[in-house]
């Protein structure tokens, strides 16, 4: 009798889930920069100005809203559908509220959510626009 992981072929290397783009993939290809700016690129195009030194200050310094920023770009960088996009920033926005001083969150040191539905219509169409919340 096979071992159940020789009987379960592993999805992971198929070229099913290969060929699926991710947004970080879209969104770089379009604006013709290099993967690796991608964080640099949801900054520039999604921070609100006035945030922007701050949030490239805080993403210098290790505290626990940059760990939030770090994992939230590097979520929606390899999110391959709207709705992950939509899920991964209600996921930012909680945990901004559990993890951001009060001052902060009213200064409004984030991620524009308007911004990054402006990125995501660019990239996904009409279709892309949030449809609630």
């Amino acid at each position: 009798m096979r071992a159940l992981s020789e009987e379960q072929p592993s999805l992971e290397g198929s070229k099913a889930f290969q060929s699926i783009p991710t947004f970080g993939q879209l969104l770089c290809a379009k604006l013709k920069v290099a993967e690796t700016r991608f964080g640099r690129v949801i900054l520039t195009r999604c921070a609100y100005p006035h945030a922007l030194p701050f949030l490239w200050l805080a993403l210098w310094v290790s505290t626990p809203g940059s760990e939030v920023l770090r994992t939230f770009i590097t979520r929606i960088a390899a999110a391959t559908t709207p709705s992950d996009l939509d899920q991964e920033f209600d996921i930012y926005m909680s945990n901004l509220r559990f993890r951001q001083p009060r001052i902060l969150r009213s200064l409004r040191l984030r991620i524009s959510g308007t911004r990054l539905q402006r990125l995501r219509a660019l990239i996904y169409g009409e279709s892309g626009k949030r449809t609630s919340g």
